[in-house]
């Protein structure tokens, strides 16, 4: 009875390593669509990434040059008040400046 046991042990053996061994290549065969899937997912992921740091850049840019505007727009005011306050000081003097040229004083 013992080499009886000892063979159902040793068939018993065998079949666990061959239930393993296809489980194994069942495993290795389903890797690459794994590995595919997976590889699909991280990229993605890097573009809804890369979009989201592109929109960030986006709003920070047209902030910087909204404020930009405004700053050019401001000194344009600035620059053309000052202009407009010369004009007023000096345009009297620019009259009769000019009517003394034309009629030649």
């Amino acid at each position: 009875m013992e080499h009886v046991e000892l063979i159902n042990r040793i068939i018993e053996a065998e079949n666990e390593a061959q239930r393993i061994a296809g489980d194994a290549r069942d495993k290795l065969i389903a890797l690459p669509a794994e590995l595919q899937e997976k590889t699909e997912i991280v990229h993605q992921e890097m573009r809804r990434r890369a979009e989201n740091r592109v929109e960030q850049v986006r709003k920070h840019e047209e902030q910087w040059a909204d404020e930009r505007v405004a700053a050019l727009n401001a000194q344009l005011a600035e620059e053309l008040a000052a202009l407009e306050r010369m004009f007023a000081e000096r345009r009297q003097q620019w009259a009769d400046h000019m009517l003394a040229m034309v009629i030649g004083r």
